[in-house]
């Protein structure tokens, strides 16, 4: 039984089980988050304006894509960010710089596969958990996006970006007993919310709407082709947080693969797992597994679109701009 099935089971004694456990990680969490309130725990600065991108459930939420986005949106306008990933699901420990905009310096499985993938898009990246030390390793950048960093307190931020999922707060509980990383109540640390659904949310906060829409698909070489074009068996893969998202995008498009494969987050792929892989003629992947399947010669990656109310980049823009002048 997966974490997900486990939280959401519907068994009396291990609701009960994850809910007692869950009472130390909660109290833990309020006590922290209240030293930062307090100022009696500190933060720091970082030596430029600071983006900071995160979610308050655990599991993916559309992070990554908009962190692309919102890079290649400021790229568009002049305005260089350089990107901070924590480096967690990559063998390379420390701090080290995955690209500088130009050069890709480290691949999967030494870097992130999120680092790797943003990188692909020419976009400079560092890695490491101690984020401020990752920053030094950025040279020539006007601000810093932070991914995933919402409880990443130690951190000042000029703008907070809480981004939630379609759903928001899972079941209300913290983990193990639900999928919540702290309170419901942190959401107004957010300076933005991002929303992939319609939540009651309580807050002077501005909420605008997001969403990813599954567009198309795509084959080694980058061209756009026909789901007419794939050739049968058809198997589709995913090592992301939420797979269900991945099966669900796939369906929408109409495609319905004889096999699905699901992995862990940040997988790494074995060999016998690839060479297992090549007995279907068409293999439909993720941007970021695609990252780490690159032998695959029968390999097609499903694209999507962010789509955004016009004011969110608006207001991220004019603060920044601000800060610049």
């Amino acid at each position: 039984m997966n974490a997900e099935k486990l939280v959401h089971s519907n068994s009396a004694f291990i609701k009960l089980f994850l809910k007692i456990l869950s009472l130390p990680y909660s109290g833990i969490v309020a006590a922290r988050n209240y030293l930062y309130d307090k100022t009696i725990l500190k933060s720091y600065s970082f030596p430029c304006f600071c983006i900071g991108v995160g979610n308050i459930v655990a599991g993916g939420a559309g992070k990554t894509p908009f962190v692309i986005w919102l890079a290649e949106k400021l790229k568009a306008d002049r305005i260089t960010a350089g990107v901070i990933t924590n480096g967690y699901g990559g063998k390379r420990k420390g701090e080290y710089l995955v690209s500088d905009g130009k050069t890709i310096f480290v691949k999967p499985p030494e870097a992130q596969d999120e680092a790797y993938l943003i990188a692909t898009h020419k976009i400079p990246v560092a890695s490491g958990s101690r984020r401020l030390k990752a920053a030094m390793l950025l040279e020539d950048v006007d601000c810093i996006i932070l991914d995933d960093s919402f409880q990443y307190r130690k951190a000042k931020k000029d703008i907070e970006i809480l981004i939630l999922g379609k759903k928001p707060f899972d079941n209300g509980n913290l983990i193990p007993a639900g999928l919540l990383r702290e309170q419901i109540s942190g959401i107004k640390r957010a300076d933005l919310i991002l929303s992939q659904s319609t939540p009651t949310i309580k807050s002077l906060v501005p909420v605008f709407r997001y969403n990813l829409r599954p567009s198309h698909l795509i084959n080694s070489s980058g061209k756009s082709i026909s789901i007419e074009e794939l050739k049968k068996p058809v198997a589709a893969l995913c090592a992301i947080a939420n797979p269900k998202n991945f099966f669900n995008d796939l369906a929408l498009l109409g495609i319905e693969p004889e096999k699905k494969f699901v992995f862990p987050d940040h997988h790494i792929y074995s060999k016998k797992e690839t060479e297992n892989f090549k007995r279907f003629s068409s293999i439909i992947t993720t941007k970021k597994d695609a990252t780490k399947l690159i032998n695959l010669n029968n390999l097609f990656v499903l694209k999507r679109t962010v789509e955004t109310e016009p004011d969110i980049y608006k207001f991220i823009k004019e603060k920044l701009v601000r800060s610049l002048s």
